[in-house]
């Protein structure tokens, strides 16, 4: 199995890649900037698996869009890392601005694409605080990268039919 990663530096996402044995990543600190996704999708589209994690306001829902019109006809899987924040609809979430509203995008258009037909899997996948410098400030229980990167290799490799999963909470003491 081929995956390739966006955000494989840092963070959930250099967990991820360390956990495949054949994986590309891209990263700004390697030359790629998810704002400008042309190159990204030509280089993943000969993988098997397109593990969308870094973030950039909605450059995630456009790489989605191109990375499914590339696969919507091949058994390939499209794994979105979105976040259990676009469900927040408490202020809590007031510093990160518009943030839950970016994710929350990606996750309606997960689903929207997940009832077209093709033979493209799509999961979303919608973790609550995870321990990275993103969030070091904020006090609560937060999912380790590492436990959480294994507990998505499972839900990749599972083949089962899942199309969104909610780790962890948002519960937090500021």
């Amino acid at each position: 199995m081929k995956v390739a990663i966006t955000g494989h530096m840092s963070g959930l996402g250099k967990s991820l890649y360390s956990l495949f044995d054949d994986v590309l990543g891209f990263d700004l600190n390697n030359g790629f900037d998810i704002r400008n996704p042309l190159s990204i999708v030509e280089q993943a589209k000969s993988c098997d698996v397109f593990i969308n994690n870094a973030y950039h306001k909605f450059s995630q829902v456009d790489l989605l869009e191109l990375m499914f019109t590339e696969w919507k006809n091949e058994s390939k899987t499209i794994v979105n890392i979105s976040s259990l924040g676009a469900d927040a609809t408490i202020t809590s979430l007031e510093p990160f601005g518009f943030y839950p509203i970016h994710k929350r995008a990606l996750d309606d258009a997960t689903t929207r694409l997940q009832y077209i037909a093709g033979k493209c899997r799509i999961i979303n996948i919608k973790p609550g605080w995870i321990d990275t410098p993103m969030v070091a400030e904020f006090n609560t229980d937060k999912l380790d990268p590492d436990q959480l990167a294994l507990d998505i290799k499972d839900v990749i490799i599972s083949n089962k039919a899942i199309r969104s999963i909610t780790l962890g909470n948002l519960d937090y003491k500021r």
